[in-house]
């Protein structure tokens, strides 16, 4: 028994120190793993960051302070989606804890979920640890689901409850300052650095950002000097803040002080221990000024001082946003020179070569890559995709994307997955990607590209205009913004605007010819014929390619009146250019404009065979047809051009045109209400649409369209007079001749509103004015017959 009971003793003794011994063990793992992380971290390392968080969670207990670290060093890692389902499953495990609750919260805030953001900390009560962080996150989501006065309601109860703690009151200046409540966010700093009388660390630091946010609320309210003068004393004495160092360099761009901004940096890089960052922040600076030479010579003095891979990013970046492949590829050949073993560079390496068609060594790359990350890493599958979709495989890209999307939720695997859809013909999966990827990143150029591209083929020139004005602001040394925006304004008559952009577009481009050529477009729309004609001669002498200047030119001369001399000049053109569609394009432009109807028909044929792609021609047949009066041709040459441009507004109204003049009228009032919601500043589909609705009978509804069309365009007779007529109609007579008679007074040759506003006249009492007007226009050769009839019948119902 005794040796029974030793064997005991013994056995307890071994698996107790055997507990001990692993706890230590799994101890030491996890910290080795928080190591490997921080290193990896600091020389931007992401893949090898996350392998270490995975061997960090397997080296502790699966309890809330576990998940709660792991999604935290996921979030540092870039990995926010995977740290927001790990907590939102922990929250499920452990609803009890506050500090899951806290940390579920916030990220996801970080995932753009307000909703789920205020159901996790909406449970914690007043005796958590963790309240006042709690409620703070509950602003923050009240903030973001648009409930200001929430918001601002909880920050008071949070102040209130805890005077000590700063959070409630930095966000509660950060929000009066978004609504421009700027003098109370002036009030609410000098609370707050009164509460922090402190002298430790954390207390200086908050001093330091509600200077700083003081400075910026000095700047909006017309003091830039006085919050110059706070950030250099700031700097002064603490010349390593380079947040400070940033919004000192942004108030100094702004009051056109750029030169003084670098020399200040400048003069900052010549000490000692000069922030190493700095470099960056000269070379912004460089590109601010546009002194792209020296802004490169700036990341390469970056690169030299710093002694980690992620100084090449900003580098990397520079040139890649210029789509400048080949300088990007050297670049990352030489940190990979420096940084073999880096993940993130040759991830970065193998999306050049992509983009430089490169295949077998992009190949190659992603296989050193593969070597260098762990099995399941995503990236593996994003770069797999982006050389499934070069080797033209776009239905497997797709595929894997969109398998891939919820767990590399980033710009990048959202915007390729557009790519791919594109390529297969699903455009609005396309759209929808591109926004998801612009969502993730505003300030990447290529989904704002891509979408403006879908947008321009669709043929929705007020999307274009929002779309390219946008890449204009984000990238204004790409050209293709400039011009897809004078392009639509052109497309929508707005002749003035498409001038004023293309001039802009000839002084940042003068080496360029295209903008000559759209400036010489958008003085055509304005009918100054012989300044687009002088145009068009400098964009030909500044190299524009031939055939879209002659093409330009035979338009201009058909629209000067010269068409006989357009004519010739296009039958000179297609004997050096037989095959240029844009020319017999133009061409049958013109002889549409000489009556020439079947030798324009003919040529137009010509450039739609020569090339199909463009649908142009099928819309000047359409309103050529149109203006005629053959309405079944328009119809099928409208229906064929918007198979093609299907969110063409203009060429929408010209179908409802075409169908009500057939007697079509549910279609036409389809297309019309189509055009109406593709451009809500054009009041004609909804004024057509009023007096189709009028004709039918439906007199509530053609009055509410037509209400709306005059509150788009108050200006315009015949938008007026539709109105006025429905006044009329409904017995508002008195209405009808305050409007009326603006109409009349604005076009005094429109014969209807003429009948009109008799018509009122009558029906308030005024019958000698009445009979005036009738008499006039019964004897008015310009009216048609139907009118004169309608005149002359009021007039026998006059007394």
């Amino acid at each position: 028994m005794r040796a029974v009971r030793r064997l005991f003793f013994v056995t307890v003794f071994v698996a107790t120190l055997a507990t001990i011994l692993a706890c230590a063990s799994a101890e030491e793992r996890a910290d080795a793993a928080r190591e490997r992380f921080r290193e990896a971290l600091g020389r931007g390392d992401r893949i090898e960051a996350l392998a270490a968080i995975d061997d960090l969670r397997s080296s502790l207990p699966d309890a809330p302070e576990t998940l709660i670290e792991v999604a935290q060093l996921q979030v540092q890692a870039g990995s926010a989606p995977d740290a927001g389902w790990l907590l939102e499953e922990a929250v499920r495990r452990f609803p009890e804890r506050a500090n899951v609750r806290v940390a579920s919260g916030r990220v996801a805030l970080l995932l753009g979920n307000p909703a789920l953001a205020r159901a996790s900390v909406l449970p914690i009560g007043a005796d958590a640890e963790e309240h006042p962080v709690a409620l703070v996150v509950r602003a923050q989501a009240e903030l973001e689901m648009g409930d200001l006065n929430a918001a601002l309601a909880t920050l008071a109860e949070t102040e209130k409850l805890y005077p000590e703690r700063p959070e409630a009151r930095l966000l509660r200046i950060a929000t009066l300052l978004k609504e421009h409540r700027r003098d109370e966010a002036r009030a609410a700093i000098d609370e707050a650095r009164a509460a922090l009388a402190g002298d430790d660390e954390e207390s200086q630091g908050i001093r330091r950002r509600l200077d700083l946010t003081l400075a910026q609320i000095e700047a909006a309210q017309g003091e830039p000097d006085a919050a110059i003068a706070m950030l250099e004393t700031m700097l002064a004495s603490q010349p390593e803040d380079l947040l400070v160092w940033r919004q000192l360099m942004q108030m100094l761009i702004q009051r056109e002080r750029g030169e003084e901004a670098l020399a200040r940096v400048e003069q900052a890089l010549e000490a000692e221990d000069a922030p190493v960052g700095l470099y960056a922040l000269a070379a912004d600076l460089y590109v601010a000024l546009d002194r792209e030479t020296e802004a490169e010579a700036a990341l390469r003095r970056f690169v030299a001082h710093s002694d980690s891979a992620a100084a090449y990013l900003p580098w990397v970046t520079f040139h890649s946003v210029r789509d400048d492949a080949d300088a990007t590829v050297a670049v990352l050949e030489e940190a990979i020179s420096r940084y073999p073993d880096e993940p993130t560079l040759r991830l970065l390496h193998t999306e050049a070569l992509l983009a430089r068609e490169q295949l077998e060594a992009a190949r190659s790359e992603l296989d050193r890559f593969r070597d260098l990350t762990f099995d399941d890493d995503p990236q593996i599958d994003y770069l797999i995709a982006r050389v499934e979709l070069a080797e033209g495989d776009a239905a497997a890209a797709a595929e894997r994307l969109r398998a891939l999307a919820p767990r590399l939720d980033r710009a990048a695997t959202q915007y390729w997955l557009g790519r791919a859809l594109e390529v297969l013909g699903d455009g609005a999966g396309a759209r929808r990607r591109y926004g998801l990827a612009m969502q993730r990143d505003p300030q990447w150029v290529a989904p704002a590209a891509a979408l403006l591209s879908l947008e321009q083929r669709r043929g929705d020139w007020r999307s274009v205009v929002a779309r390219s004005q946008h890449l204009v602001t984000l990238a204004p040394d790409r050209i293709e913004g400039w011009l897809a925006l004078v392009e639509a304004l052109e497309n929508l008559g707005e002749g003035e605007a498409a001038e004023r952009a293309a001039t802009a577009c000839v002084e940042r481009f003068p080496d360029r010819p295209e903008p000559l050529l759209l400036r010489a477009r958008a003085l055509r729309a304005q009918r100054r014929h012989d300044e687009a004609l002088a145009a068009l001669d400098a964009a030909e002498a500044g190299g524009a390619a031939p055939i879209p200047i002659e093409a330009q030119r035979i338009l201009t001369l058909g629209m000067a009146g010269r068409v006989d001399d357009g004519v010739a000049h296009a039958r000179q053109a297609l004997a050096r250019h037989p095959d240029a569609a844009p020319l017999h394009a133009a061409l049958a432009a013109l002889l549409f404009a000489a009556g020439a109807a079947e030798e324009g028909a003919r040529a137009t044929d010509r450039a739609l065979d020569l090339d199909p792609a463009e649908p142009w021609p099928w819309r000047v047949r359409c309103e050529f047809r149109a203006a005629s009066g053959r309405w079944a041709g328009a119809v099928e040459d409208c229906t064929s051009y918007l198979a093609a441009r299907p969110d063409d507004a203009g060429a929408h109204f010209m179908l409802g045109v075409a169908r009500q003049s057939l007697g079509e009228s549910a279609p036409a009032a389809l297309a019309y209400r189509r055009a109406a919601a593709l451009d809500e500043r054009d009041s004609r589909p909804l004024n057509n649409l009023a007096e189709l609705l009028s004709a039918q009978g439906d007199l509530d509804g053609a009055l509410a369209v037509a209400q709306e069309a005059y509150r788009l365009d108050a200006a315009d007779p015949y938008v007026m007079d539709t109105l006025g007529a429905l006044y009329l109609r409904k017995g508002l007579a008195d209405r009808a001749v305050s409007i009326l008679e603006e109409a009349h007074a604005a076009a005094p040759e429109l014969p209807d509103a003429v009948l009109h506003l008799a018509l009122a006249y009558r029906d308030t009492g005024r019958t000698d004015e009445a009979r005036v007007l009738l008499v006039g226009l019964d004897a008015n050769g310009g009216a048609n017959e139907a009118l004169r009839v309608a005149a002359r019948e009021a007039l026998h119902s006059l007394p």
